[in-house]
């Protein structure tokens, strides 16, 4: 059971990341940084851990690149959709591309951490693209 915590923790992060979705955007700190919109650096932060642990159960069970962004960008569009329902939130298309572009980092953060620590790394996820 090597490092089976990824799922784990990548489920925890399911959660969290529901959570914050529909929690009123007062509440919840605006990260920015140069040239980002207020609130982009979190989802970019929050995604970027989504796709290690992602990257990180997937490829114990030699899945692809490809389920892991298929996973991250749906999980990017539900909790956009379920900000339609919830007042003062909205549905942001910009919000998921950064969503898909954080779980597209974490995945080659987790690849480089892996290859660093002598694991196939991104050998798993290049595998197969599904």
């Amino acid at each position: 059971m090597q490092h089976a915590w990824y799922g784990a923790a990548a489920l925890l992060e399911s959660a969290a990341l529901l959570v914050l979705a529909v929690l009123p955007a007062a509440l919840l700190p605006q990260l920015g940084a140069p040239g980002m919109r207020a609130g982009d650096a979190g989802h970019l932060l929050g995604y970027l851990l989504y796709g290690f642990l992602l990257a990180g159960a997937c490829s114990l069970q030699g899945r692809g690149a490809g389920r892991v962004l298929a996973i991250g960008a749906g999980m990017g569009l539900l909790t956009e959709v379920l900000q339609l329902a919830v007042p003062f939130r909205t549905f942001d298309l910009l919000d998921w591309g950064v969503d898909v572009a954080g779980t597209a980092l974490g995945m080659g953060v987790f690849a480089g951490w892996a290859n660093l620590r002598g694991g196939d790394g991104g050998g798993a996820l290049a595998g197969r693209a599904t």
